[in-house]
């Protein structure tokens, strides 16, 4: 993992990506703090660029391995849900997984391996797609 300076964050900030790694979109966020989608999508950016993550993925791994958020795993790997990170552990999960399937693709390869990777979670059909 790349080298995080979790101390440079604001406590504004740190609430933030704590509920960005809780699962919470953006509009989520602003709902609860009170602030408007712009004023937290700021807020998301600042933190990206000061410990160098360019997505909800990496701001969630950053979050889970300073303590941020709770997330326990079973006997086989499976995360589990322990509070509201449990969420945020499975959204994860997903995304590695979709991650993972279209690592290597481009183009309409990357949109099939996407759309079969994405129809395999639950809840979401084609037609969602």
């Amino acid at each position: 993992m790349k080298s995080v300076r979790i101390d440079t964050l604001t406590p504004r900030e740190r609430e933030i990506l704590t509920l960005i790694a809780e699962g919470n979109s953006l509009a989520e966020i602003a709902q609860k703090l009170s602030r408007s989608l712009k004023t937290i999508e700021s807020h998301r950016l600042a933190i990206g660029k000061k410990l160098d993550a360019s997505n909800r993925v990496e701001l969630t791994h950053i979050a889970i391995a300073e303590g941020l958020v709770n997330v326990q795993t079973d006997h086989h790997g499976n995360t589990r849900r322990t509070d509201t990170a449990g969420l945020a552990a499975t959204e994860l999960a997903w995304l590695e997984r979709i991650n993972t399937a279209c690592a290597d693709a481009k183009g309409a390869t990357f949109i099939k391996r996407f759309c079969d990777a994405a129809s395999q979670l639950p809840g979401i059909t084609m037609a969602a797609i």
